[in-house]
């Protein structure tokens, strides 16, 4: 059998109510008498017997008594644990008594958490949840028969008191109602548990002990050290102390922390025996000591039981600090482990990886930049996502302006991908002619040879000719010896073959192909080409080699007694009695004699170089 409602229960304050007194008068007279009616008809009527009949005890769990009527047609509802005031009172003390087996969800389902900020929402609702079964425990006895059961009926108010009510009121939602306690009971709980919290338990509640962790040490402190629960500057005293402990904690744990860490990392460097440089080491520790401080206040805060909007601010505070500190500690790891792969990629052999190291670096960069722009804007609940948004629909316009930079992107992969040069390779790029330095995402740099630096956008170098010197296996030799004209052949062909000789026994020189031989009759020299290569890892030690050649030329021509020309004039008197050279063939007579002089000089001349009727020399051979 029900009980009308409004016997038990007046209505809240803060709901509308049109009726007149007359009326409301009239309807209580009436529900008197059937009240009345009820209880001649059973012979008396004691709340004790309830409890035996629905066997409840204080605060735990609902029954429902015999012989309940049937239940009219009730509207739609989006959960069924939240029907009505008695579905959603049962459903709280059943998922507070169940906490620990997954009941928890079920008793927060019944508060009205709306009016929490999300970042607090879940430990502030823990704690009011706690706060509210503590209140209900020490205030009377729950009989379920006795909360009003009607869907469509209006707000009730199970407690009523100065310092805040306890009501349980509908919400509509799309699928239809539900009943949850309001959010105005849960923001008056704190002064109501302080009313509440000397009353001793009603009889038969099996499990008073909180939940929560800051409402058991606050029960602890309270029983322990009294004077510490008063509140003192908008927190209570053991509060104050609490904020100062997780302080010292966080401080001394993050201090810890990285000093393993740093042992860590220095072990790894020496291991590789690469030295770490003292300022790297002290930029990545110090954001990982900030934000690992941080992250044990945040943790630390829960302890507390700090007010809802004091606990928001903390906690803002400390996850802000926090994730920006993991951000930048990210940031100043790609620095380490680029000068550790910085250091790995010196010492191989292969240049490839000097380019593709700095260039990762860089975006990694980019990427923890972007990535800790975002989670940062998560945290402080900045509106990104309509940025973001705004940016996909000027899209187009962004490409347009950006065109040039994701040239220059595309052209850092081209040139990651082609390879057409190498970090230190001499370069000739148009009028830019020196040694690269660097490749960025944007840009390449170059520095000139008179000690300059040119930055190349890397758009330019995908269509541009690029003639890598430094890329070359043989470097070569192309130069004219000139000897002055009175210089025997005999001795311009021994001179000839010394320089053969040097170039075959030099260290670095390529011995499968040069050229020394006479090659230009000059105006004031007799030329020797001398065409050679040079096998060697750099320019400067082409260089060196060089110096070591050529000086072993010019004292060879010492040994050899051959000059080098120079221009000169020379001014040769002959006197006019003075008679031909014994050795040489007096004149022709006609031009036809001449031509049979020469040809027979001629051939007396290739019979002594290469033998009479000799077969023609072979192509030359190394």
């Amino acid at each position: 059998m029900n009980f009308p409602r409004d016997v038990m229960h007046l209505k809240p304050r803060n709901i509308h109510n049109s009726e007149t007194i007359q009326q409301r008068s009239t309807r209580l007279f009436g529900l008197a008498l059937v009240i009345g009616a009820a209880l001649i008809c059973t012979g008396g009527f004691a709340q004790e017997s309830y409890e035996a009949r629905a066997g409840l005890s204080t605060g735990a769990q609902a029954a429902s008594l015999d012989a309940e009527p049937p239940a009219p047609e009730l509207p739609s509802v989006t959960n069924p644990k939240l029907r009505s005031p008695r579905d959603t009172m049962q459903t709280f003390i059943e998922g507070m008594n169940r906490w620990e087996e997954g009941g928890k969800e079920d008793a927060l389902s019944t508060l009205d958490l709306s009016g929490i900020k999300e970042q607090i929402r879940a430990s502030e609702g823990e704690l009011l949840a706690d706060l509210l079964k503590q209140i209900l425990d020490r205030d009377r006895v729950i009989v379920p028969r006795l909360i009003p059961d009607d869907p469509s009926g209006e707000p009730y108010v199970h407690i009523r008191n100065p310092k805040g009510d306890v009501a349980i009121v509908p919400f509509e939602t799309n699928v239809g109602t539900e009943w949850k306690f309001s959010a105005g009971t849960l923001e008056t709980l704190r002064n109501l548990h302080k009313e509440y919290q000397d009353r001793d338990v009603v009889a038969g509640v099996a499990d008073t002990q909180p939940k929560v962790f800051s409402l058991r040490l606050r029960n602890w402190v309270a029983k322990h050290i009294p004077f510490l629960v008063r509140e003192a500057f908008l927190l209570e005293n053991w509060q104050w102390l609490g904020l100062f402990a997780i302080i010292l904690a966080g401080m001394v744990a993050s201090r810890l922390f990285t000093l393993a860490l740093s042992a860590i990392v220095r072990k790894r460097f020496r291991h590789e025996a690469i030295a770490l440089d003292k300022g790297l080491e002290k930029g990545f520790i110090r954001p990982i000591r900030i934000a690992l401080m941080a992250w044990v206040w945040f943790l630390g805060l829960k302890t507390l039981g700090l007010p809802a909007n004091t606990l928001f601010y903390l906690y803002g505070a400390a996850k802000t600090i926090s994730v920006a500190g993991v951000v930048w500690a990210v940031y100043r790891l790609v620095d380490i482990v680029g000068r550790f792969l910085g250091e790995k990629a010196s010492r191989s052999d292969n240049k490839f990886d000097d380019i593709l190291v700095p260039l990762v670096i860089r975006s990694l960069k980019v990427l923890v930049v972007v990535f800790g722009i975002v989670f940062i804007a998560d945290t402080l609940e900045l509106d990104y996502k309509g940025v973001l948004a705004g940016l996909g629909l000027g899209g187009l316009a962004f490409a347009l302006a950006a065109k040039d930079t994701v040239s220059n992107i595309f052209g850092s992969l081209t040139i990651l991908i082609d390879r057409p040069f190498q970090i230190g390779d001499w370069v000739i790029v148009g009028d830019t002619e020196g040694s690269v330095e660097t490749v960025g995402i944007r840009s390449t740099r170059i520095r000139t040879f008179y000690n300059s630096l040119i930055s190349v956008p890397n758009s330019q170098l995908v269509n541009a000719s690029i003639d890598n010197m430094g890329a070359r296996r043989y470097r070569r030799i192309k130069t004219m010896i000139a000897v002055t004209y009175d210089t025997p052949p005999e001795k311009i062909e021994a001179f000839c073959e010394g320089i053969r000789h040097l170039i075959r026994i030099h260290p670095y020189t390529r011995k499968d192909y040069y050229h020394v031989w006479l090659n230009q009759f000059a105006d004031f020299s007799i030329n020797i080409l001398l065409y050679c290569f040079h096998e060697v890892p750099d320019w400067s030690t082409e260089l060196r080699e060089r110096h070591r050649l050529f000086l072993d030329i010019i004292r060879l021509a010492r040994r050899l007694g051959v000059e080098f020309a120079f221009p000169t004039q020379t001014l040769y008197m002959r006197p006019e009695t003075q008679d031909a050279p014994a050795q040489a063939q007096p004149a022709p007579a006609s031009a036809d004699a001449a031509f049979v002089l020469g040809r027979k000089e001629a051939e007396q001349i290739l019979d002594q170089t290469l033998g009479k009727d000799a077969p023609p020399p072979p192509p030359v051979q190394f």
